[in-house]
């Protein structure tokens, strides 16, 4: 009775016409008059049973995830999507966490990214760049006894809020397509019910972030990353650099007749976060590639990153260092610098002292360098958030 089989008998084993007798399944124990039509049939599960809406062999994609919600087929019987994640190290980056079909899990398969935004002057979208990561690139994240494959897209601060679209492609094959953003991920984030203090000051931080760079780059202000914050979440603290002047950078010259100089330091908030030093030197006196360097924390331990030296110009050169992680951006490292086999000089830094020496720099809002002073505080309340994420996530 309960499972609407007596109903469906009582109407002759139809669903058409007009019928005498009906059920609310679930809720109605009987057959009854003027309820529900019941159905019956089998559904792309092989499921036989009784139901109030037709049962078909056809798959349900209603969804956003790619998968059948009854049998659990993918539609582009390649992948389905298990979810979001954010990456928030070095650089800013949204995963796409999929579920892979064995028979593609393989070296032909890769997560293909484009990273769109709205053109205010055309109020068109346009594709920014794209981006591939292959199979063997993906991380492997086991839930329940089953993996899933993290693809990241990195993007830069300024970029938070462009429009992220994936789909797996295998050969000619193409995947379903998913969306989303950073910024669309932040805010889901931010108010779930599940998130913690330090993760909400974190992503608010990193929304902030975010926007200042989008204003000082100009790019795609019209949708800022901090929108849908207060006025109140949006403000910045007003740093002085005379309270931070520990984070200034410190050069010191071991040979006295030395012709290797510092000449200067940039942050780069890209995709990557990276600090470049640039030393000048004396190509009459010393060949570039003599030159050598080692790169140590405080601990006097060699800093394993991505560091690269590239010569700038026909008299100066730079040590670029990469992946640098928000909540060690006050790490500071000493960079010792080499040519002939003998030591030349050293500099002392972290990537604050950028923003020291903004500070310095422009010690008061001056209508020229409000937006450079912005993104620097602003990033650096975004280390100050992610320091306090990595103690208590």
């Amino acid at each position: 009775l309960a499972s609407g089989e007596v109903t469906y008998l009582l109407n002759g084993q139809t669903s058409d016409g007009d019928l005498v007798w009906g059920q609310m399944i679930g809720v109605e124990e009987t057959p009854a008059f003027s309820s529900e039509t019941v159905y019956y049939g089998t559904n792309c599960a092989g499921e036989t049973l009784y139901s109030n809406m037709p049962v078909t062999a056809d798959h349900h994609f209603i969804s956003l995830d790619g998968k059948c919600y009854i049998c659990g087929a993918y539609e582009d019987e390649m992948s389905a999507l298990y979810g979001y994640s954010a990456t928030l190290g070095g650089n800013i980056g949204l995963n796409f966490i999929m579920e892979i079909d064995e028979e593609y899990q393989n070296d032909d398969t890769s997560m293909n990214f484009s990273v769109i935004y709205n053109d205010s002057e055309t109020d068109e979208q346009k594709e920014l760049y794209t981006q591939s990561v292959p199979f063997k690139d993906a991380e492997v994240i086991t839930v329940d006894g089953k993996n899933y494959y993290k693809f990241t897209c990195n993007v830069a601060a300024k970029e938070m809020t462009c429009a992220i679209t994936g789909h797996l492609v295998n050969g000619d094959k193409q995947g379903t397509e998913f969306t989303s953003s950073v910024a669309d991920y932040a805010y889901t984030l931010l108010y779930s019910e599940n998130a913690t203090d330090s993760t909400q000051k974190l992503v608010k931080a990193m929304l902030n972030y975010g926007a200042y760079s989008q204003e000082y780059f100009k790019f795609y202000t019209d949708y800022l990353a901090n929108c849908d914050l207060s006025d109140e979440e949006k403000q910045l603290m007003d740093y002085k650099a005379s309270d931070y002047s520990y984070y200034k950078s410190e050069y010191k010259q071991t040979n006295e007749n030395t012709d290797i100089g510092y000449y200067g330091s940039s942050l780069v908030l890209e995709t990557n976060t990276e600090v470049k030093n640039y030393f000048t030197f004396d190509s009459t006196k010393t060949n570039f590639d003599d030159i050598t360097y080692t790169c140590t924390d405080s601990s006097g331990e060699i800093y394993k990153a991505d560091i690269e030296s590239k010569q700038w110009g026909d008299n100066g050169f730079y040590l670029k260092i990469t992946d640098i992680p928000p909540h060690l951006f006050d790490k500071r490292l000493t960079i010792t610098v080499s040519a002939g086999g003998e030591e030349q000089c050293s500099l002392s830094f972290s990537p604050l002292s950028y923003f020291y020496s903004v500070l310095n720099a422009y010690p008061e809002d001056d209508g020229v360098h409000d937006g450079l002073r912005n993104v620097v505080k602003a990033y650096y309340q975004y280390g100050l958030k992610a320091y306090g994420y990595s103690l208590n996530p």
